[in-house]
């Protein structure tokens, strides 16, 4: 399957207990969605395996337990694996906002014309969108605002954009 159907919504942390649960962590815009769904991706080998919900316990952390895992030992295979769901899962606003955000991972960022490099992730934020972008050696973050961006090229993956003096400084 495309790797851009699949869009990352959170991350498997710890086990909890002794049958197999396992803390999770969900960025809010997706939690319907996944309630909804009630399945997951995780990429192993290449492919997007299902993993399919058996519950939710919503304690200080979201628990999920999921159907086949029986074991913490099982479950600890699982420890800090991104966790997707595909594009077409997506129902709510927030959540298809975000997704379509992601579709920017690899796209090219140049400044006043000059190449600042490639977009490695991008984070919702209550008001804004960020990008994550390796720059001179460290991971920066600029924000992908609308009048901050200039033009924008889908095919060959670039934006152009007019960026605050500094800001690539930070």
């Amino acid at each position: 399957m495309s790797e851009s159907r699949f869009v990352p919504i959170g991350q498997l942390l710890k086990t909890v207990g002794t049958i197999g649960e396992i803390r999770l962590h969900v960025e809010e815009e997706f939690l319907d969605d996944l309630d909804t769904c009630g399945h997951f991706f995780i990429k192993k080998r290449g492919s997007y395996e299902p993993f399919f919900i058996d519950y939710f316990k919503d304690s200080a952390d979201l628990v999920v337990k999921i159907e086949e895992i029986e074991s913490p030992e099982a479950a600890s295979a699982l420890n800090l694996k991104q966790v997707y769901l595909r594009r077409e899962d997506i129902r709510s606003k927030s959540g298809k906002n975000i997704a379509s955000m992601t579709q920017l991972i690899g796209y090219e960022v140049f400044n006043h014309g000059e190449r600042v490099g490639t977009i490695e992730g991008i984070q919702q934020m209550p008001h804004q969108v960020l990008a994550y972008i390796e720059f001179n050696g460290k991971t920066i973050i600029i924000p992908l605002h609308e009048s901050l961006i200039t033009s924008m090229n889908k095919n060959l993956k670039k934006i152009y954009m007019e960026l605050p003096e500094g800001i690539l400084n930070l």
